[in-house]
């Protein structure tokens, strides 16, 4: 079997290592000493953004604002309706939506907006005072939406039986526990019960229902005309599909028309001052969906038939004539039309997620198709971040989404003492089929990431990716982690600890050889670390440490931490610091191999921490925190990032350069940070001792 090109020259790699960290400007010589970092200490790593737009889901417009529910970029928010201002651009939460994007619930068309702070609160607040009341609901009666300044209610026969509907009523939001007015002009047989408010604005509501005997059957077959001053309904024979949920529906009303999509896909467009005369009507073309449509002058709005996570890239907005005209204003649209009061729609849409707005379509010029303004630009969402890696200045972050696709992104990071500017992100491949959320990152110092990703039926195989997305693979065969990585090795811990800080028992150690791609060494599972040519690991003695040259095997004698119990973890940085630590962190320190002293470092939780040159990093609480031991007989703790909490594991949601003083994390957003400690890095030894030892680097 042929050997990788790089086979052939096992000393190259640390070579290349040493130029790598001196471009990162981080030093090796034993006694030099570096000032620490001044000017900017943190940078914002602009973002991939994700292809699909952020999720703007859109209940209702009007002249001043919008009530909305914005997509959260952790999945495990949202579901907060708010009102955004036009003119001031600030936001008031209107309480969690109810998941059932009811038509009017938040209110349309008026000076009030109906607010829940909680289960069981109800509020109306004034758009023009900013002020709020509470809102008594009826024990017999369900509020159903708000359209100008009036509350419609579904009333119940009594307020322990809600069973059986016996009508709807009206009420003043100036005066919420004023008098009732009852909606009037009902058909006979009408099923109240399953009635729905399907489209409305200040002045009149709509509501769908049928005739049917059956309580709980959502066969549409006729609209209400509500009038809101007085409650006398006009009805219309005018059959509307119930679509995927009842309260959606094909219904919109403008200044001067009303307009409906029946079961048969055909367009009604009738006068508002004449709703029962002869209109017009046209077929709704293929592909165009029946759940929602919108009014613009004579001008219907229709969008695609879309689904899927990317619908809205898929998804046309498309101006309908009677006179049989048809134009797209959209190529890509969310799949909700809002009529707005005055006159227009409103719906979201743009180019792309980084060209994505909130547009009203008014009349276009001498009758010809709608035209769009914009109202409100929408912010994108960064692509989610899986985990990530940083080594001597090289940031690397595995994301689901970015200008080419998903996978492996890489960023050159500035350079001290002023920190500014970064490299475009470089696409390094993707892992095909590999599982998300399934692997950390590790940096090898030498321009290569390290990854153990899972691919499902397939031999699980160390993968070292540079930086042009070139990949070595090499086949271990076992569940686990990579427990390390430096230059040219790997280090491979088998199998799942009971809790993080644990050896597996019956699990193994594995060395991997990047350049050779063979596994060199398989033993009973310890701690184990790597330092360019070096392993270190646990012995049979409690706290000691043994050192083996890979190159050579060796023995570089052995390290005694002093910790008085079996080591479960190891961890290198500086060529100068070895961090050890017992089960489940909760006995840990450092030894400075440069002088033999001996440093205790507070117990770590959850995950635990990463070794720095000088420093160690945990999370404490939502923090991250940091342990600054560089000052021989100091020990200091405080918190790094303050601002900003900190979820997740390390090396998924947070890392450590272990070659210079960087920390990256990434927040709530998915926006990853790097900030740098100010504690001043070491005087490097080599990496090897087959490296030039007269190299010398400045401070990183």
């Amino acid at each position: 079997m042929l050997l990788h090109p790089r086979a052939r020259r096992p000393r190259a790699r640390t070579a290349v290592l040493a130029a790598a960290l001196l471009v990162s400007g981080i030093g090796l010589s034993p006694t030099a000493t570096a000032a620490p970092v001044v000017g900017i200490d943190q940078l914002d790593v602009t973002p991939n953004w994700r292809t699909v737009p952020r999720q703007e889901t859109v209940t209702s417009v009007s002249a001043t604002g919008y009530a909305h529910e914005t997509e959260d970029s952790d999945p495990s928010f949202g579901g907060q309706l708010e009102w955004t201002d036009f003119a001031s651009g600030e936001s008031v939460p209107l309480g969690y939506d109810t998941g059932n994007a009811a038509f009017a619930e938040s209110g349309v068309g008026g000076q009030w907006l109906y607010v829940q702070h909680g289960i069981g609160t109800h509020y109306l607040r004034d758009l023009e005072t900013g002020t709020e009341k509470p809102l008594d609901m009826p024990r017999d009666a369900s509020y159903r939406g708000l359209l100008g300044d009036t509350l419609l209610f579904q009333q119940y026969a009594s307020a322990e039986d809600f069973s059986t509907t016996t009508g709807y009523h009206l009420v003043r939001a100036e005066d919420p526990s004023g008098a009732r007015v009852p909606v009037t002009g009902w058909p006979a047989g009408a099923n109240l019960h399953t009635a729905r408010l399907a489209a409305g604005d200040g002045s009149v509501a709509v509501i769908r229902f049928n005739r049917s005997s059956d309580p709980y059957a959502y066969d549409y077959t006729d609209l209400g005309v509500v009038d809101l001053r007085t409650g006398r309904m006009t009805v219309i024979d005018a059959p509307t599909p119930a679509g995927a949920s009842v309260l959606v529906a094909p219904v919109a009303v403008s200044p001067d028309r009303i307009a409906w999509v029946d079961k048969e896909r055909t367009v009604h467009v009738r006068e508002r001052s004449d709703p029962t005369g002869p209109g017009k009507m046209f077929a709704l073309p293929e592909g165009l969906a029946t759940a929602r449509i919108g009014l613009v002058g004579d001008w219907v709005l229709a969008l695609d038939d879309a689904s899927g996570t990317d619908a809205a890239l898929k998804r046309r907005l498309v101006a309908l004539h009677p006179d049989g005209r048809a134009q797209t204003l959209l190529e890509k649209a969310e799949g909700e039309i809002n009529q707005i009061p005055g006159g227009g729609a409103a719906v979201v849409g743009g180019g792309s997620a980084t060209d994505w707005s909130l547009l009203k379509a008014v009349p276009g010029k001498i009758g010809g198709a709608p035209v769009l303004e914009k109202l409100r630009r929408l912010e994108p969402l960064p692509a989610k971040t899986d985990a990530l890696a940083l080594g001597a200045g090289r940031l690397t972050t595995l994301e689901y989404d970015g200008p080419k696709g998903p996978g492996f992104y890489g960023r050159t990071l500035p350079v001290g003492p002023v920190r500014t500017g970064q490299s475009t992100p470089v696409w390094q491949g993707v892992e095909t089929d590999a599982e998300w959320n399934a692997t950390p990152l590790l940096d090898t110092g030498d321009g290569r990431t390290v990854s153990y990703p899972r691919v499902p039926y397939t031999a699980r195989a160390v993968v070292a990716r540079d930086t042009s997305g070139r990949t070595t693979r090499v086949t271990v065969d076992k569940d686990g982690r990579i427990g390390d990585a430096f230059g040219r090795w790997a280090l491979v811990q088998s199998g799942r600890p009971t809790f993080p800080g644990e050896l597996v028992p019956g699990g193994e150690t594995a060395v991997v050889d990047l350049d050779a791609s063979a596994v060199v060494s398989r033993k009973p599972q310890t701690a184990a670390a790597l330092w360019g040519d070096t392993l270190f690991t646990g012995t049979e003695t409690a706290g000691e440490v043994a050192r083996r040259d890979l190159v050579t095997g060796k023995d570089l004698g052995k390290v005694a931490t002093g910790s008085g119990c079996p080591l479960t973890e190891l961890q290198t940085a500086g060529g100068r610091w070895l961090f050890w630590a017992c089960g489940q962190f909760a006995r840990q320190g450092v030894v400075d191999l440069t002088t033999g002293a001996k440093i205790t470092l507070p117990r770590s939780y959850g995950e635990g921490g990463l070794l720095g040159d000088g420093f160690f990093v945990d999370q404490y609480g939502s923090n991250l925190r940091l342990t600054d031991f560089h000052e021989m007989g100091t020990v200091e703790t405080r918190t790094l990032v303050g601002s900003t909490p900190v979820y997740g594991a390390r090396r998924v949601t947070w890392t450590v350069d272990r070659f210079g003083g960087g920390v990256a994390y990434k927040d709530a957003d998915d926006r990853v940070h790097v900030v740098w400690t100010g504690v001043p890095a070491s005087g490097l030894t080599a990496a090897s001792p087959r490296v030039p030892a007269g190299m010398r680097m400045k401070d990183g």
